[in-house]
């Protein structure tokens, strides 16, 4: 449809045609005479910045390329060896300033770069092809050079005729709707024109740390690549933390004691944490600083150690009272246990089998029989009373003598006590 419009609109009035035609062209060569901006290839990891670039991206016989690669850290901290490298073509022949840039620290917002250029030749194998330098154009180049590859006499021209056409169609009609679509189908076919010049855009990539780019530019016919790589290396966190651990253990046996609570305090906070069932005390990810450790809570059954230890910790390990953490660790000493309090023994009669006593609430009583006839247990009531009664196997006699304890937990067994049997009144 839009052909066929543009037909009939030709036929029908071909000066206004001929005026649209003419500034469909002059649109293409406008377009294709803009400099070209160059579009940096750029890749970015770990805060590192690999860029590689051009002031321009078409080339001309008799320019010179100019270029720069740049490695920028945009880290918050130094990045380490770093080096950059760039791979030019052989032809033309670039000169590389410095031919490989490194540091063995780039400061934060810091930047390595490498300059490069090369002259194109003038004409037609003319000129230096491997100067580095600037190279001064003949006439002819400069005028080839008018916008990146376009003659700026046949720009000229096109100016002229499409001044001349829309001044004629002006004369005659106004420009019609038909007439627009056959400008827009003139400028479709043109705009490929304009974009030739154009080379393919950048590449980049990143492996660990390494970057890569790669910057296309079109040199007079030909497409150049143009290549940077980064090496660096991304220093290890600084500590600001350590770990402080110790062993707690039993003072008379050395095994490790669990359930003991420790506070570790000092102006960066407290911590409170309690030995593992292996006996090991762990405060985790302790700020640098200076510190006091003491046991807050023994172990059940264990006497508390109020002592207070000094904990210096700092980037190169952790210390206390002084000595290496390593050579350090706490023991408790067993809590003294009372003994239960003895029972006593009412009077025992030869012939009479009910033997009673009195002793601790609760507590477990245990008597012996005299001449090695055993022994019997009982718990002594909440009144503090107890009764045992012999068995027709324990017959005792007068002079006998019948022994008995008591024990009530977590108290230790009393002593034993004595009772001797009487004879019957």
């Amino acid at each position: 449809m839009l052909q066929r419009t543009a037909r009939r609109s030709f036929e029908t009035h071909p000066g206004r045609m001929l005026a649209c035609a003419a500034a469909a062209l002059l649109l293409a060569l406008i377009m294709a005479a803009m400099p070209k901006t160059a579009f940096a290839a750029q890749e970015t990891q770990d805060g590192v910045a690999l860029t590689i670039d051009t002031e321009k991206t078409a080339y001309v016989a008799g320019d010179t390329i100019k270029g720069r690669a740049v490695v920028e850290n945009t880290n918050d901290f130094p990045v380490q060896d770093v080096r950059l490298t760039v791979d030019l073509p052989s032809d033309p022949s670039f000169t590389v300033v410095p031919s490989e840039a490194s540091a063995a620290l780039l400061a934060p917002g810091e930047t390595l770069a490498i300059d490069f250029e090369a002259a194109l030749p003038v004409g037609n194998g003319g000129g230096d092809k491997g100067t580095g330098g600037s190279a001064t154009p003949t006439k002819a180049a400069a005028l080839a050079n008018t916008g990146d590859g376009f003659p700026g006499a046949l720009i000229a021209a096109g100016v002229l005729v499409a001044a001349a056409a829309v001044a004629v169609a002006a004369h005659r009609r106004k420009v019609k709707p038909s007439d627009v679509m056959a400008l827009v189908l003139v400028a479709a076919l043109a705009a490929p024109v304009a974009a030739a010049g154009m080379p393919a855009a950048g590449k980049a990539y990143a492996d660990p740390s390494s970057l890569h780019a790669t910057h296309s530019i079109k040199a007079i016919d030909d497409q150049k690549d143009l290549k940077a790589a980064a090496v660096y290396t991304i220093p290890a966190p600084t500590p600001t933390t350590q770990t402080v651990t110790f062993l707690k253990t039993d003072s008379a046996s050395g095994n490790p004691l669990a359930d003991a609570e420790f506070t570790l305090s000092g102006a960066n906070g407290g911590y409170t944490t309690t030995s593992s069932a292996e006996g090991v005390v762990t405060f985790p990810d302790v700020p640098f600083g200076s510190y006091t450790l003491v046991e807050t809570q023994a172990p059940a059954g264990y006497l508390d150690d109020p002592t207070n230890h000094a904990v210096e910790v700092d980037a190169t390990g952790v210390t206390i009272d002084g000595a290496s953490m390593s050579q350090f660790s706490v023991a408790n000493t067993p809590r003294p246990v009372a003994k239960t309090p003895p029972p006593t023994i009412n009077s025992i009669i030869q012939g009479n089998p009910f033997i009673t006593g009195n002793g601790v609430p609760n507590a477990t009583l245990t008597l012996v029989w005299p001449r090695g006839l055993g022994s019997a247990e009982t718990v002594v009531d909440a009144s503090g009373s107890w009764m045992v009664v012999a068995p027709a196997s324990v017959q005792l006699l007068r002079n006998d003598i019948v022994s008995a304890n008591q024990t009530l937990a977590p108290m230790l067994p009393s002593d034993f006590v004595e009772q001797i049997v009487i004879g019957a009144v």
